[in-house]
């Protein structure tokens, strides 16, 4: 039978004038999502089950210009069946400070920050599960970053934004710039070129959102953010020596006050990066595919419609050219003994996103229809020893799903439901299509 999941959450908070402090606990406990041999997700087993537990502190005080910013956590996981209670097992635990300047003189204005980290890890059997601290090595491992942002106006229509950021990822320093230049097209449109990166990605909470890079894979079909799994969202995943710099051109334009449109052509590069290779909506543990090096190229365009006074149309489209450089030799899925295919997992050349949102005072339902062209999906076999063996690349045909999600607050309540690929269809080769609900209450 298929995978399932529940997940419990808590928390508190307290706030004054010039702070807050923040405890959080998840709990997220899972049955049959796989085997001891490491295909969670591929091959059921009635006996396997998966407990994750995460704990967050955290905090942050205000004085005057600087914002400090401290965080503890400790995480916990374990996948186990009937014949080894403790299959595999991991242990987290971290500790972050960081503290972040703001200042607004010259012209502009200037944010300088610098936050460190340190991971401690245990593991049997090398798990591989969010948080994505998890793919740092066993032991003691000590990050830092430091950025600079200063973004000022140049005359009435420009606006300028540059920076960047430098860090010790645990291996070796590590730069990245940033730059944005913002171009007021008239009273509706405005235009961005700029350049964004990624890397450390844990270890700064303060560093201005702007300056890191966009995902480099939007597929909703195969990876929906909205599950019952907090964490494991992200298809790339930036390793210790990864990095991810994207270069975009976009312009937001408002034709009217009920549309509006989003254009962009973009190029995003990825080095030593690690590919998810298991689907977060009906499997909990990563399936890694570890990559040398990618790129995505592409143009896209998102439509954003107000068809009602509670109702509203979105709609994405995409077209792209993306190439990979595997870490270790690539199978032919489709055809074994020829060489792989050498496009970038789980990001399509053609894709639209289409979306219906309807709504009243206390409730809102979208429906989504997703369709992905032709693109490549991986699958990889860990071994014993922490190694991973046999990356499988196949070419899977275009594919559509349906989406449901429903929002409903009752009170203090607030009551969801999500409804995954409704028409069942399949995926991947030899998958044979599920349905996957997700529901659940927050006070």
């Amino acid at each position: 039978s298929d995978a399932y999941q529940s997940l419990t959450t808590g928390g508190a908070e307290l706030s004054s004038a010039i702070g807050q402090l923040h405890l959080d606990y998840n709990d997220l406990a899972g049955g049959r999502p796989g085997t001891a041999s490491f295909e969670p997700g591929v091959t059921s087993d009635p006996t396997a089950n998966i407990a994750f537990r995460q704990t967050n502190l955290y905090g942050n005080l205000k004085l005057g210009p600087v914002l400090f910013h401290a965080v503890f956590r400790v995480s916990s996981t374990n996948l186990a069946d009937s014949t080894a209670p403790m299959a595999a097992h991991g242990n987290d635990s971290q500790v972050s400070g960081e503290a972040r300047y703001d200042l607004t003189r010259w012209g502009g204005k200037s944010s300088a920050g610098f936050a460190y980290t340190r991971l401690d890890r245990s593991l049997v059997n090398a798990l591989v599960i969010d948080p994505t601290e998890e793919l740092l090595p066993a032991g003691r491992t000590q990050l830092w970053t430091g950025y600079l942002l200063h973004t000022r106006d140049i005359g009435p229509l420009l606006k300028l934004s540059f920076g960047g950021t430098v860090g010790r990822n645990g291996v070796a320093v590590v730069a990245e710039p940033y730059f944005d230049l913002t171009l007021h097209l008239g009273s509706k449109s405005i235009a961005h070129l700029g350049v964004s990166s990624l890397f450390n990605t844990d270890v700064s909470d303060l560093m201005p959102d702007q300056m890191r890079a966009p995902d480099m894979i939007d597929n909703p079909v195969d990876r929906n953010q909205s599950t019952t799994t907090p964490y494991n969202q992200a298809p790339v995943l930036i390793t210790q020596q990864g990095r991810q710099r994207t270069y975009m051109l976009g312009v937001r334009s408002s034709v009217s006050s009920r549309l509006k449109l989003n254009s962009a052509v973009y190029r995003h590069e990825v080095k030593d990066v690690t590919i998810q290779g298991t689907d977060p909506q009906t499997a909990t543990f990563l399936n890694p595919n570890q990559l040398a090096s990618g790129s995505a190229t592409g143009v896209s365009e998102t439509l954003q419609l107000d068809t009602g006074r509670n109702s509203s149309l979105r709609a994405n489209a995409y077209v792209q050219h993306t190439t990979v450089q595997p870490a270790t030799t690539f199978y032919n899925g489709n055809q074994p003994g020829l060489p792989a295919p050498m496009g970038l997992p789980y990001a399509p050349g053609v894709g639209l996103d289409l979306g219906f949102n309807v709504g009243g005072s206390d409730w809102t339902g979208t429906l989504v229809a997703s369709a992905l062209g032709r693109r490549t999906v991986a699958t990889a076999e860990p071994m014993g020893d922490g190694t991973y063996c046999c990356s499988y690349i196949q070419v899977v045909n275009p594919v559509t799903s349906w989406n449901l999600f429903l929002h409903k607050q009752e009170g203090q309540i607030i009551f969801y439901a999500a409804l995954y690929n409704v028409t069942k269809v399949s995926f991947y080769p030899g998958d044979p299509g599920r349905t996957t609900l997700v529901f659940g209450f927050q006070l």
